[in-house]
């Protein structure tokens, strides 16, 4: 007997997915995004990890291309959270090589930071890290239809394109994208209202 907490049963069509495309996830991440190997493995698996959530639900895309591209967005975005992580914490080690809070603040969750000399890494590159792993985070605050539809228009995907990914009617996927765009935008706006009143 099935229900919400009883794990469901072995996929095949998920572990042969699984099978094809883990170590590609995990290269996608080391190459693209410089992670190191254990980090690369988990950004990997807690995209299956989504993917097993999303597989049984009926707008979950059956085409194979479909499904790998909703794989890499999401090791994507992944490996973004695990680069925000990593900026703070070498953030931290820059500002205890300098004496400017104390070193055991510094620690890097098992990450060996690379500025123990006091070195700064570049502002625009902080900047740059941070702003993708905002739209990033905010992403993930949308509800699931509205976050695919965005997902989905910034890989390139036309409207009738998604809602068929989608398995809806093109209208009430534009409402969709529509709705995620002022969501993101609210969010983000709420953000820097609170920024303003730290």
């Amino acid at each position: 007997m099935s229900g919400p907490d009883q794990p469901r049963d072995a996929d095949p069509e998920y572990e042969a997915f699984f099978r094809r495309w883990y170590m590609n996830g995990v290269r996608y991440a080391r190459r693209r995004h410089r992670l190191q190997e254990w980090e690369a493995h988990a950004a990997a698996s807690e995209a299956l990890a989504e993917l097993w959530v999303m597989w049984p639900e009926p707008s979950f895309p059956k085409e194979e291309d479909n499904r790998k591209r909703l794989y890499f967005r999401i090791v994507m975005c992944r490996s973004v959270d695990i680069i925000r992580s990593n900026v703070r914490h070498r953030k931290l080690a820059a500002d205890a090589a300098t004496g400017h809070v104390p070193a055991s603040l510094a620690v890097s969750r098992g990450r060996e930071p690379e500025v123990t000399d006091g070195e700064q890494l570049p502002e625009q590159a902080y900047a740059a890290a941070e702003a993708l792993a905002e739209a990033a985070d905010i992403l993930t605050a949308l509800p699931e239809r509205q976050r695919r539809s965005v997902a989905l228009e910034h890989d390139g995907y036309s409207a009738r394109e998604r809602a068929k990914i989608k398995g809806i009617q093109e209208s009430n996927e534009r409402v969709d994208l529509h709705r995620g765009r002022a969501t993101m935008k609210k969010i983000r706006a709420e953000r820097e209202q609170e920024g303003a009143t730290e």
